[in-house]
Order: C-alpha cells, then structure tokens, then sequence
C-alpha cells in the first residue's frame, strides 16, 4: 500500500511541476511572438530564465537532508508557487495589449526557483523508493509514470490556452494558483510518515566535506560519460524543437494549428513513446537498456533530417508536419525513459547519503542541455539559417551516441570482471 502511496504523490508532485515547465516553454513563445509580435531571438531567450535548474537544482538537493525537510521544501515550494501565479495573474493582460514584460521575467525566474526546490526534495523521494527495488523494470515502470505525468504537466498550459485562447493568458496564471494551494492540502494528507527508502540509516547525514563528496561521485563508473551524453543529446533535440514551431507560423502556419500540433499532439505520441520506453526496460536484461537506448538515439538523429526536408523544399503542408510531431516525439519520449531510467541505475551506485545529490547533479546537466540551444537558438537561426542549424542539431544528436559507446564499454568490462 506504501508503495502505491508514494508513487501517487510522485506522479502529482511532478504533474505540478511541469506546469511552469510548460508555459515558459510552450506557451509563452507563441504568444509573445505571434500575440505581441516579439522578434525570434529574443523570444528563444526567454529559456535563460529557466537556469536556476542549472545552479540551483544541486544546491537544493545537497541541502534537503532529511525525510521531514523533503516535505517542508515541497509544502513551501507549492505555497510561493502558488502566490507567485497569482502576482502573474495580476499583471497579466486580459488582451491582446503589451504586458510588462520585465516584471513577468522577474517573477518567473522565482517560479523556476521555487520549482527546482520542489523538483529536488521530489527526487529524493523517487531516489529512496528506486534503491529501495532496484530491479530494472520496477525502474523502467516508475520513469515511464514520472515522465509521463510530468508531459501531461507540460501540455496543461497549452490545452487550457487553445480551449480559452490566447487573450486569457490571465485565467491560466489564476488556474494554476488554484491548483498549487489545493494541492498543499492533497500532499499533506498523503505524504508519507517515514522514508520509503531501505537503505544506510546515515543516508540524510550529508557530509559537509562537499569536495571530497564531489570527487566521490564524479569516480562512481559511468558517471562523466553519463554526463556527456545527457548534454549533448539534449541540445540537439531541445534546439530543434524549440525552433521549429516559429519556423512554421513565420511560413503561414496558422498559430492555433501549431500550438495543437507542438503541445496536443506531439505530447501524446511523447506519452505513448514513453510507455513504450518503460516496457522497453521491463522486458531486457540489465546491460540491454544501453544497447537499445544506442540504438533509438541512430534512429531518432535520422529522423531529424525531416524537419530539415520540411524547411529546405518550404513544404508545409498540414500532414507532412503532422507527421513530423508524430514521429519525432514518439522516438524522444522512448530515448528520454530509457535515459532517466539509466540516470537513476547509474545514481543507486553511489553512496547512500549521496544518491540524491549525484542525481539531481546529473539532472542539472541534462537540464542545460535544454536550456542552451533553447535560448541562443533565434539568435543562431538568424545568423546561419534554417538548414545550417538544423544540420548542426542533427551533428549534435549523432555525437551524443560516443559517450553511450563508451558507457557500454565499461559496462561490458565490469560484467565480465563479475
């Protein structure tokens, strides 16, 4: 019953942060960009104010050191979230008119503060269950339902705005105000008593030698080519998908169409290739999942080639790019399970009072991934244009693939040393 307890409150803490997630990344562009007519490059730039994941997130997780502090930082995080909303709300216009954008930057840099110490104090809850059952399909499960929740909270902003429109962007910031104080009341009836984790009783005493606990995780196998590979995959896939979606209204897309197909549509074939990704993972041996994970991450680079195609013969055609955001997430949402579920095998190595520190430091270094051609992306694609940056984004993905080799190297070495 424990078990199921903890993986309700897993699935609606990450629900919930995602929603921020969401509309900084898939609302807000649009409609700064085709509402308020803001250029590309200073659109793509608003992911900088996501970085507090980058710096934050590890300082967090190093200071959340016990059960009891887990639910307080979860409990103040909703709190502050929810205020936060609000004061969005407040300002927010209730038209098409020009808001102050400044003001709106400043308070989202504090939302996505806020969001990372929730994000921290919820990993350490999944850490502690996941080492609890290490089994590989009891992690590929439990990441197929975090990932999956967590999309389902991406696509929330974007569903509200396409039923209500765009001109009340000021009721989503009031919605999601609601939601942040009611579900205070939901985590403090459900939140579990005592840590489900069964591991080192010492596993919330952190060590204040923070230099030593650094180089002992960095030595821990697979760790720097974990590393690598988690930034240099994301770069690639979050570079392109952040641009493409202003690549096809600025070729007469309509916007309507385009915020269904980028938050709907592609969510959903994400959702399904999540699914997979975690049967995936139930179904191999414990070495497989980085054979597989190679083997999707060849599939999915050539499968960027198709935005390419769509941009360089300017087909933009309603199902060519249908499929486009069928395909490509479905193979995303494969390749992310099957990451975060080798993320989190590589983190159950460690130590046990530093399991949730070398996560969620692997965590920020998958996030920056994201952030870096998500916000220098407009910038790029004015100076070098559609094809030269795409072909780089595909270079970027393929690269990705050399630090999974040698991860499989080691992996190959250390079974056959057992």
């Amino acid at each position: 019953m424990a078990q199921y307890k903890i993986f309700i409150l897993l699935s609606l803490l990450y629900y919930l942060q995602a929603i921020p997630y969401g509309i900084q990344v898939k609302v807000l562009p649009i409609y700064l960009y085709d509402i308020l007519g803001y250029p590309i490059g200073l659109v793509t730039k608003i992911s900088l104010l996501m970085s507090p994941w980058i710096f934050f997130k590890p300082i967090a997780a190093y200071g959340i050191k016990s059960h009891r502090a887990s639910l307080i930082a979860i409990v103040t995080s909703l709190l502050f979230m929810g205020l936060l909303h609000f004061l969005l709300f407040s300002i927010a216009p209730a038209s098409g008119t020009d808001p102050n954008l400044s003001s709106i930057a400043v308070i989202f840099l504090f939302v996505n503060c806020f969001t990372v110490l929730l994000d921290a104090a919820t990993d350490r809850l999944a850490m502690s269950a996941a080492c609890s059952f290490k089994d590989l399909k009891f992690l590929g499960i439990s990441n197929s339902i975090q990932i999956i929740c967590y999309k389902c909270g991406a696509t929330f902003g974007g569903i509200v705005l396409y039923t209500l429109g765009y001109s009340h962007i000021h009721s989503l910031f009031m919605l999601v105000t609601v939601i942040c104080f009611a579900s205070v009341v939901v985590v403090l009836t459900i939140f579990p008593e005592k840590s489900v984790s069964r591991g080192s009783p010492h596993m919330s005493k952190i060590s204040t030698k923070w230099f030593s606990d650094v180089l002992e995780m960095i030595s821990v196998n697979y760790t720097l080519p974990l590393i690598a590979y988690v930034l240099l995959y994301k770069l690639g896939e979050m570079g392109a998908m952040t641009i493409h979606p202003m690549l096809l209204m600025q070729n007469g897309v309509p916007r309507d169409t385009v915020s269904l197909l980028s938050s709907l549509i592609s969510i959903s074939t994400s959702l399904v290739g999540s699914l997979v990704g975690g049967l995936i993972c139930s179904i191999h041996k414990t070495t497989d999942p980085i054979i597989t994970l190679l083997k999707m991450l060849l599939v999915f680079s050539l499968m960027r080639c198709l935005p390419l195609c769509l941009q360089f013969n300017n087909i933009t055609s309603f199902y060519a790019t249908f499929l486009f955001y069928c395909l490509l997430p479905l193979l995303g949402g494969i390749v992310s399970t099957l990451t975060f579920t080798l993320m989190m095998t590589v983190s159950c190595q460690v130590n046990d009072r530093l399991k949730a520190i070398h996560y969620a430091i692997i965590s920020a270094i998958e996030v920056t991934g994201k952030l870096i051609f998500s916000s220098y992306s407009g910038y790029l694609n004015d100076n070098f244009g559609n094809t030269q940056l795409y072909l780089f984004f595909i270079l970027l993905t393929i690269v990705a693939v050399i630090p999974l080799y040698q991860m499989y190297r080691q992996w190959c070495k250390h079974v056959k040393l057992e």
